[in-house]
């Protein structure tokens, strides 16, 4: 029906707090990811000049390097999508100038850190990659417009590797209050930092999964549309929800009419399962990370799709199909 491309993932990362239970009296707005995890991959130099999301993604692109290590770097690109990407590094100077009328507290890093496509530079930088790179910001669906744009860019010839996802640090205070007046995040459904991301190819050689993606539409109906026909013969295939909070009515809402449809076109075919770091909100990076755990979970020949929503009216679906 509509348009769409098919790629392969030829390696994923996924970078996500540790499990807790939520809901807890004590229990922070936020969920972050263990300090030394980065410490044992990047220089602590090189870590005091940039936010916390360029250290996430950092960290994920360096799980990926062995995939693209050899590759013409000229063919090797990045896309990063981020919603709210970093502000605590400026948060934090801002915070102490004005509290000591200081200029000299804002250290000469502070733009660079800051700026939403910093991510996206940092690996460039740090891989020597020179191919197209871009940074997304589309809400929640960052993260997955990234992917689609980076798999039309390989599936055409563009690119031999694409680097793709969505990362979020939402640990500023200021963040975090603007996030619970809208109603997003809660003491039983926090925020938290998180990075997915995927080495895209045209090789199927070793690859997880192959993935058939969407244009982004202004329905769920459309934007399936485009890769229904991925399903043909699938006699089971799995649909991970977003996460989102259960006491924000509008956003279940949206859930529930959207499985009615899932329902409608799949039937029985349908089965539903709890995304990684479900109860948690990691917004743009949340369409990645569910396409990262489809991908896993192709090699035992399950066929999955995930449906995804920035909430204002932009959809994207994508068909993950073990490889032929």
């Amino acid at each position: 029906m509509g348009s769409s491309c098919s790629v392969i993932i030829a390696a994923a990362s996924t970078i996500l707090p540790e499990l807790f239970s939520g809901g807890g009296s004590g229990e922070p707005l936020v969920r972050t990811v263990d300090r030394g995890r980065i410490d044992g991959v990047l220089p602590t130099r090189h870590s005091k000049k940039i936010d916390r999301f360029s250290q996430l993604v950092l960290l994920a692109a360096a799980q990926l390097k062995p995939i693209f290590a050899q590759a013409d770097k000229s063919r090797v690109g990045v896309f990063i999508g981020n919603d709210l990407a970093g502000w605590n590094y400026a948060h934090q100077q801002l915070e102490r100038m004005i509290k000591t009328r200081d200029p000299g507290q804002i250290d000469p890093y502070v733009a660079t850190a800051w700026f939403p496509a910093a991510a996206q530079g940092e690996i460039t930088i740090a891989n020597g990659i020179l191919g197209q790179s871009k940074t997304f910001s589309a809400g929640c669906l960052s993260g997955g417009l990234a992917l689609e744009y980076a798999a039309h860019m390989v599936a055409g010839g563009t690119l031999d590797f694409a680097l793709a996802g969505g990362v979020e640090a939402p640990n500023a205070p200021p963040v975090l209050e603007a996030l619970a007046v809208q109603n997003r995040i809660s003491v039983a459904h926090p925020a938290a930092e998180a990075a997915g991301l995927v080495a895209l190819s045209r090789s199927k050689t070793a690859g997880l999964a192959e993935v058939t993606i969407s244009h982004p539409r202004r329905s769920a109906e459309r934007a399936l549309d485009d890769i229904i026909n991925q399903f043909r013969g699938a006699m089971r295939i799995k649909y991970q929800p977003p996460s989102v909070d259960k006491a924000n009515r509008a956003w279940m809402e949206a859930l529930a009419a959207t499985e009615m449809l899932l329902r409608y076109r799949f039937g029985s075919r349908l089965e539903l399962e709890a995304q990684p770091g479900d109860g948690m909100d990691v917004g743009s990076a949340s369409f990645p990370i569910q396409v990262i755990e489809a991908a896993r979970s192709s090699a035992e020949g399950t066929s999955s799709l995930v449906l995804g929503c920035d909430f204002e009216g932009l959809h994207l679906a994508c068909a993950i199909l073990p490889v032929a």
